[in-house]
């Protein structure tokens, strides 16, 4: 099994590839667009969902079988066939040209595997298991989904605010380094997940006034239960 290296990509009008037509490809398809990559789409067939995001321009589509000239110029390939000598091909291709592929359900032939992830704002929590149990990383994935509360994203902009404050402020590269690692702790975030959101508000405040800084009000949740979300 290959090491993995866990990034976040800027995909914005990066050229991308997915071969296959299918369910899995509209899953891929779809968080792709939201990526705003710039996606082509070679299979025979397309699913309906797939054939009206042709229909509205989210995606190129090429209506045949997959020939190795439809890798070039690009930087992620998805090998969605139900073929695997195809798929097989497909990885060989990308690897020829420096692309990064991603084979359905074939770790081994993978140069990135895509992880579950929960979506709060701009919170991205990812989990992985590097391709061996896809079905432990759904379970993670879903417990997550119930656990980190919809709130979480107004707590990252509250925290966006105090940063750019702090850097804006005339200090050393190590203070500014110290000051914004020191605004929460594992801790004061599960006082603050539990209802208990004087220990952080304190904490935050006292910051601040050390640097007089205006303090923001600190954001509350309701405490929902959040809806399991099935792949």
């Amino acid at each position: 099994m290959a090491s993995f290296y866990s990034v976040v990509l800027d995909l914005a009008n990066v050229p991308c590839l997915v071969v296959g037509g299918g369910l899995v490809a509209q899953r891929k398809i779809q968080e792709l667009i939201e990526a705003k990559a710039k996606i082509t789409v070679v299979s025979p067939t397309l699913v309906t969902e797939l054939t009206y995001l042709h229909s509205k321009g989210a995606i190129t589509y090429t209506p045949r079988r997959y020939v190795k000239e439809d890798i070039e110029g690009m930087r992620l390939v998805f090998a969605l066939t139900d073929d695997a000598r195809v798929n097989a091909n497909i990885a060989q291709d990308a690897r020829r040209v420096g692309a990064f592929v991603n084979v359905s359900d074939n770790p081994k032939l993978c140069s990135f595997v895509v992880p579950a992830v929960v979506h709060r704002g701009d919170v991205h929590v990812a989990v992985s298991s590097s391709g061996r149990s896809p079905a432990l990383t759904r379970a993670l994935r879903q417990y997550l989904e119930r656990v980190l509360p919809t709130e979480l994203e107004e707590l990252a902009n509250y925290f966006g605010v105090l940063r750019k404050q702090i850097l804006s402020l005339d200090l050393s590269a190590k203070e500014r380094h110290e000051c914004l690692k020191s605004l929460v702790t594992a801790d004061l975030y599960r006082e603050w997940q539990q209802g208990e959101y004087s220990g952080l508000a304190t904490h935050v405040q006292r910051i601040c006034e050390g640097y007089g800084l205006d303090t923001p009000p600190l954001p509350k949740h309701s405490h929902r239960q959040e809806k399991t979300i099935e792949e």
